[in-house]
Formats: C-alpha cells, structure tokens, sequence
C-alpha cells in the first residue's frame, strides 16, 4: 500500500506478484562500462577489431545459437556449463570437418 507503488513497477500495479526496478545513477566522472565500451567501439581501432570479429568469431557464436539450438545451458554449477559447451564446440567442429572435409 504504498503511495510510491505505480513509479517503482515497471508494468503497473497488478493483482499478482512484483516487479520492482531500481536504477542506480552513476557519478558523472564515473562512466558506465556500457558507455565506455561504446565509445571504444566507435573508435577507428574498435571498428576495425570488431569488423574481424563479425566475420571470424560472430558466426561459430550464431550457428551454436540458432542451428544447433543453445539459447541456454540446461545445466547448472561451472563444470557441468563448461562440459555442455566443450560437447557444443566439439558438435560445431565435427559438422565442419563433415561439411568441408579434412585438411590433413
């Protein structure tokens, strides 16, 4: 019953359950790492670092992804992630190796 309810909910008040959203400010001279990486990117060098990565990296992470079906890890605990992903990449190296054949 709070007089404040409507501005903390990010969906209003309903019937059922909440949803409390708190924003934290940042001091000026304290950017956000959001921000700072942003500008990063911006920069001549992150363009090009980042062109590399969309056409090396990007597209191993989007077959994993939409192909293969790893949205989430379906387990939990680091070690048991660590596995589902090692069994993911060795999956994702064997298609290839399938697809394009072997350079040995």
């Amino acid at each position: 019953n709070c007089s404040m309810q409507a501005q903390c909910l990010r969906n209003g008040v309903k019937d059922r359950g909440r949803q409390v959203s708190i924003r934290k400010d940042t001091p000026k001279n304290n950017s956000r790492a959001i921000d700072r990486m942003k500008r990063k990117m911006d920069s001549p060098e992150g363009r090009a670092i980042y062109s590399d990565r969309i056409g090396i990296v990007e597209p191993v992470f989007a077959h994993m992804k939409h192909i293969m079906g790893l949205g989430w890890f379906s387990l939990r605990g680091l070690k048991k992630v660590a596995g589902q992903w090692y069994l993911f990449c060795a999956v994702h190296n064997l298609v290839k190796i399938q697809k394009y054949g072997s350079y040995a």
